[in-house]
């Protein structure tokens, strides 16, 4: 398994797409800031949290402590705090960006949290539970105000993004593995619509 990237200024390249990292056992979440990619590894007695540069120079494992199936990541970009899900240890924390200083924010009503967005402009996450009761859940940054905003007619949320351009709210999109499709809502929960149904 390997973590890709690709040059999309660079289309007539050799270059095009270029590998980050590889030998990779069991990756499942991927984030970049910038200047840095960031993974998460969930192999068995391996689990971590790694980052590199943008070529894949200098990996170096942030986070090894506290870890069991870290799903999925993403990076703050305005303090530059990684936020994560774990599968197996049911939460959403956030460290600092070299990975020393660390908390658990959301654990209430979390059973099988899988893929997480930020809007830091607004001091949001977003994150997709597939568990006992799934649902798309938000909170502030800080972990407070958890609540879900979709818990009706999901069953296996996956991927999660954000519009924060749509006017006047924005709005949040998942996949939902078992129905095929892809779905949107507003912030607050209002507005569901499917996009895409397979």
């Amino acid at each position: 398994m390997t973590v890709m990237g690709m040059h999309l200024e660079e289309s007539n390249s050799r270059n095009h797409v270029y590998q980050v990292a590889g030998n990779l056992t069991k990756v499942i979440g991927v984030a970049f800031d910038g200047s840095h990619i960031y993974w998460t590894n969930i192999q068995n007695e391996a689990e971590s949290i790694v980052r590199a540069r943008g070529d894949g120079s200098e990996a170096e494992i942030l986070l090894t402590s506290g870890l069991d199936a870290p799903e999925d990541l993403a990076v703050d970009w305005l303090t530059q705090n990684i936020y994560f899900s774990d599968n197996v240890m049911r939460h959403i924390a956030v460290c600092s960006n070299d990975g020393l200083n660390c908390a658990v924010l959301v654990t209430e009503d979390v059973h099988q949290p899988r893929s997480l967005a930020l809007w830091p402009q607004r001091g949001l996450m977003f994150w997709t539970d597939w568990g006992a009761r799934p649902m798309i859940a938000r909170a502030s940054m800080d972990g407070t105000r958890s609540r879900p905003i979709v818990s009706d007619n999901i069953h296996w949320p996956n991927g999660i993004a954000l519009d924060m351009h749509q006017q006047p709210q924005g709005r949040i999109y998942w996949v939902d593995a078992k129905l095929g499709s892809v779905q949107t809502v507003r912030p607050d929960g209002s507005g569901r619509r499917t996009v895409l149904d397979g």
